[in-house]
């Protein structure tokens, strides 16, 4: 029996000015603490799904506790945390600061009916994502029966190495090679698995190649057992911004094999996509 796949990587807080990144940082003080201490505390809830106490979140946050304390009564007092006892928990209104993100995408809606068609066709999960910092965030996620979501459990929202991902890889191939190099220079690659390339300028020229050819295939580097194929999605100024792909795990069939014939109708749908955008004139960042 095939084991789930849901491997998570924490948080990094490398920026890099690229097509994803603030343009500027505003100066310090014109920021708010509070809100940024507010953010920290809800964020530091994704590692505790049971809950956590006052003590806890403190700590984990470095916050006083007083401060723990006014922040989480105040997120209560909005519905966003419940108190049980002496634990806390995000309550389902958390969702709605996702989904307003989500609702603000408009491209979502053009690929979504291309997406179902394409996990139709392949009979994988298919996905939608971009790229933040040196990560991938999944927007949109296709599963083409039960068994995917019992052997794949990727979840919207969540997040995986850009460099180790065909999602990735795509979406890496969208920057100049000068902004691939600062960006590879700031990292460590450790060896997710065996076949981890961790060599950069090797990666260098898989993601030169990749952009090249128009998509991106990873074997075993992630997760020994996973794959994926990618391609970009390109706006209106022929800018990449988001990429679409399908991941399985290696069974009967050699992976190079599911690759080959899954080629054609992903690109048929990232044409067809792409050619929606164009139409519409979407511009994923109007200020550029």
């Amino acid at each position: 029996m095939k084991q789930p796949i849901n491997a998570h990587t924490p948080p990094k807080h490398f920026k890099l000015d690229s097509m994803n990144a603030p343009e500027s940082k505003a100066p310090e003080r014109e920021l708010l603490g509070t809100l940024a201490n507010g953010l920290a505390v809800i964020k530091t809830f994704a590692d505790a799904p049971s809950g956590m106490s006052l003590s806890d979140l403190a700590k984990k946050t470095g916050l006083t506790r007083a401060s723990a304390r006014r922040i989480l009564m105040t997120l209560q007092n909005l519905g966003y945390v419940e108190a049980q006892g002496r634990i806390f928990k995000l309550r389902p209104k958390i969702l709605e600061l996702g989904f307003s993100y989500l609702s603000s995408q408009g491209w979502l809606g053009i690929v979504r009916p291309e997406l179902t068609a394409l996990a139709a066709a392949t009979k994988l999960p298919c996905n939608a994502a971009v790229l933040e910092d040196d990560e991938v965030i999944y927007l949109d996620r296709v599963n083409y029966d039960v068994a995917d979501r019992i052997t794949m459990t990727f979840s919207i929202g969540q997040r995986f190495p850009a460099f180790v991902t065909a999602l990735g890889r795509t979406l890496l191939g969208g920057m100049s090679d000068r902004q691939i190099d600062i960006l590879l220079a700031k990292q460590t690659l450790p060896p997710l698995t065996p076949s981890t390339l961790t060599d950069k300028k090797t990666l260098a020229r898989q993601i030169q190649k990749d952009r090249v050819q128009g998509w991106s295939f990873v074997r075993d580097e992630h997760a020994t057992g996973l794959c994926s194929i990618a391609a970009p999605l390109i706006d209106a100024r022929g800018t990449t911004f988001a990429a679409i792909g399908a991941g399985w795990l290696t069974g009967a069939e050699n992976p190079e094999q599911v690759r080959d014939r899954l080629t054609a109708p992903l690109l048929h749908a990232v044409e067809t996509i792409n050619r929606a955008l164009a139409q519409s004139g979407f511009v994923a960042r109007e200020n550029e």
